[in-house]
């Protein structure tokens, strides 16, 4: 038993080792990349660890000492930020002893600069140092000097050294605190309500943050765009009160998490924290601040969609709770013209929309209890965002989805028609109603059809892909646990969980 369980653990420990050193490898080659300008931007391992350099490709079989501190410098910072990453916060604490000593001042600065980019993995770094040249790029000074008169150390901000002191000295050290001294005062915890007057706050929050995702995955050269203000005004106005901000001390939005409720469905997005703010536990505030008020509005499901290769908030969101589920999975089909002319809402008008809107919320009752899309197919038609394609008749409707063609980002042309919700009563008519949202793509000037498609529905995807679908992007769909959706047992429902 002994033995097994030996050669097993040796077997873990193999296979750890296995995937954690390409990952290990790539985080140090960056900061190498970084500290040298470029001219060392790869670093890998053997199998027992040791450091190998690469220069042009190749191995350099001799570095200097300077050299070899610094690789010792990444190797450190890297495992530092994998485990970070891992727990799924940041680090408050960071030391660095005597690391600057072999280094010539380019390759110090670089340093500094590196540690600054480092403030979303540590909330704190402590930089103890002999060389006074680097101060100046640190937030805080302490320097530290032992007395030999008094046998004790003393501690004071921000002062130099100096030869003609009462005091000899026989040990002179500077420590320097570096904290981003915009975060000392935190965010508040709680929330304010977003409006329309901060679709550029919400903006600027979402593109940094998005963004530093996307570098942090390294995508380095993705620059995530703004959204229309068209997309942002119907979020905030879907959400009503679900529109949570967080600010800081200067009034600037720190953080917010839109959630949204129609009828029990209830799911939050966008959410994000604003890249300098990360860390220190605000994202956990934001998604339990959301969690919180669907509870109390009476919401059956709780839920998000995320990124499925991204396992830092995969990870996280798990530590709150949630659970994942099935990928969504957003197909595109051509515009195509159809046969018929399609019945839509917005041509409809007085008592006959009504009856319409109040069918449609009964058909989607039949089909999932307790779900109310009213709110979404009212606000589509009165912004002029897009439409709500009617199949059956306007008194006994059998399906409808609620589609919009404003372009998610700003500055884009009008491409797509994006299906937000869709209710059927027969699975069996998705070919029908994809057939007039295709027609409809062609009418309205776009050049396809956008669907998102939960996993719960197979054939579904079948008969897509057999239209000639393509997939385009996928989600991962996680619910707190007890609060998880349940497909309807006939009919089908889609629901966008992200705007």
């Amino acid at each position: 038993m002994h033995d097994e369980l030996d050669r097993a653990l040796t077997d873990l420990r193999t296979d750890l080792n296995f995937q954690l050193r390409p990952e290990l490898s790539d985080i140090a080659s960056r900061f190498l990349a970084d500290l040298t300008d470029g001219r060392y931007n790869a670093l890998e391992f053997d199998e027992d660890y040791t450091l190998v350099v690469l220069e042009d490709g190749l191995p350099k079989p001799v570095i200097s000492g300077g050299e070899e501190d610094l690789c010792n410098l990444v190797l450190r910072l890297a495992i530092s930020q994998m485990i970070a990453e891992r727990a799924g916060q940041a680090f408050s604490l960071l030391i660095l002893d005597e690391v600057f000593g072999s280094l010539d001042d380019t390759r110090r600065g670089n340093v500094i600069e590196m540690l600054r980019r480092l403030n979303d993995r540590f909330e704190q770094v402590i930089v103890i140092t002999h060389i006074e040249q680097v101060r100046e790029g640190l937030d805080r000074v302490l320097v530290v000097r032992f007395d030999e008169e008094r046998g004790a150390s003393t501690v004071t901000p921000g002062a130099t050294v100096t030869s003609g002191r009462r005091h000899q000295l026989t040990r002179c050290s500077i420590s320097t605190l570096t904290t981003r001294s915009f975060r000392n005062a935190r965010p508040m915890d709680c929330p304010l309500v977003a409006t329309v007057d901060d679709i550029d706050g919400l903006n600027e929050v979402f593109t940094e943050a998005f963004t530093e995702r996307y570098r942090r995955d390294g995508l380095t050269g993705v620059r995530v765009p703004a959204l229309h203000p068209s997309i942002w005004r119907y979020a905030i106005v879907d959400a009503g009160d679900g529109a949570l901000c967080w600010r800081d001390e200067r009034g600037k939005i720190a953080a917010f998490n839109i959630v949204h409720r129609s009828g029990t469905e209830g799911w939050m997005g966008p959410l994000c924290v604003r890249p300098d703010q990360q860390g220190m536990g605000l994202g956990k505030i934001i998604v339990e601040s959301g969690m919180s008020l669907l509870r109390r509005e009476g919401a059956k499901v709780i839920g998000l969609e995320t990124m499925p290769r991204t396992m830092d908030n995969i990870g996280f969101y798990s530590a709150l709770g949630f659970l994942p589920s099935h990928l969504t999975v957003t197909l595109t089909l051509d515009a195509a013209l159809g046969d018929h002319t399609p019945l839509l809402l917005s041509r409809l008008a007085g008592l006959e929309k009504e009856t319409a809107l109040e069918q449609c919320r009964l058909l989607t009752s039949r089909v999932m209890p307790g779900y109310d899309f009213t709110r979404e197919l009212e606000l589509t038609d009165r912004m002029s965002l897009g439409d709500t394609v009617l199949l059956g008749t306007a008194t006994a409707p059998t399906g409808f989805a609620v589609y919009h063609t404003v372009p998610l980002v700003e500055g884009r042309t009008r491409d797509e028609l994006r299906v937000l919700k869709l209710v059927l009563e027969r699975r069996t008519d998705l070919p029908k109603l994809v057939g007039t949202l295709a027609d409809l793509a062609r009418r309205v000037g776009t050049r396809r059809i956008a669907i998102r498609l939960q996993g719960d529905y197979p054939d579904a995807y079948r008969m897509l892909v057999g239209l000639g679908a393509r997939v385009r992007w996928t989600d991962l769909r996680m619910s707190a646990y007890g609060w998880s959706e349940v497909a309807p047992g006939s009919g089908m429902v889609l629901s966008n969980w992200e705007i």
